[in-house]
């Protein structure tokens, strides 16, 4: 693949030559589909639809100088992470989804209201002690399943920044387990869904 040209001709501002150059990124769509690890309920289409996404973004990254091109392999790497990224996403959307189907099923089985307003107040203690960044650091590590640099990459953090925060937030939750046996149970069933 000829990175350079590619960016060159996607660069242009001449539709026939960006056409071209998407022509040449669309001839290499096997070999970009290859290097991902797809779950498996991704069937061809939703391959091919995060393809063509990371390839109109890399296109409109392109245009407004969000990407320049640098060096060989810059370009490639650019449109792995891209569409990563999106699978990463899709793959969210679908367990949160799971996630709140089965928030639903438990609810529209559950007899006492009691229960929910527990609930209630596990999730409000979750969110007030934990804060926002722990609670997003730890459910991508351990609910997505996602390294440290993955989500250093995702949150825009630095990996020491990441890599000190995940020890900070994992002692914050032991603690708060300690001192709330049914908030324990609570967030072992978040992570684990």
């Amino acid at each position: 693949m000829d990175e350079q040209k590619i960016y060159h001709l996607i660069r242009s501002g001449n539709r026939g030559q960006e056409n071209q150059g998407l022509k040449m990124l669309n001839a290499q769509k096997d070999f970009f589909l290859r290097k991902h690890r797809f779950p498996s309920y991704f069937n061809a289409e939703d391959k091919d639809d995060i393809f063509y996404w990371g390839v109109f973004k890399l296109l409109e990254n392109t245009r407004n100088s969000t990407f320049e091109y640098k060096t060989t392999g810059n370009l490639e790497a650019y449109l792995y992470t891209l569409i990563n990224r999106r699978i990463y996403h899709k793959t969210r959307a679908r367990k949160l989804e799971e996630l709140t189907v089965i928030k639903e099923n438990k609810r529209s089985t559950t007899t006492s209201v009691f229960e929910d307003e527990v609930l209630q107040k596990i999730q409000e203690v979750f969110d007030q002690k934990l804060g926002e960044n722990c609670r997003k650091i730890l459910l991508m590590r351990y609910q997505d399943g996602l390294k440290q640099k993955e989500i250093a990459e995702e949150l825009g953090l630095a990996l020491g920044t990441v890599k000190n925060n995940s020890s900070e937030c994992m002692n914050k939750l032991k603690k708060l387990i300690e001192q709330n046996a049914e908030l324990g149970q609570y967030i072992k069933g978040l992570l684990t869904h």
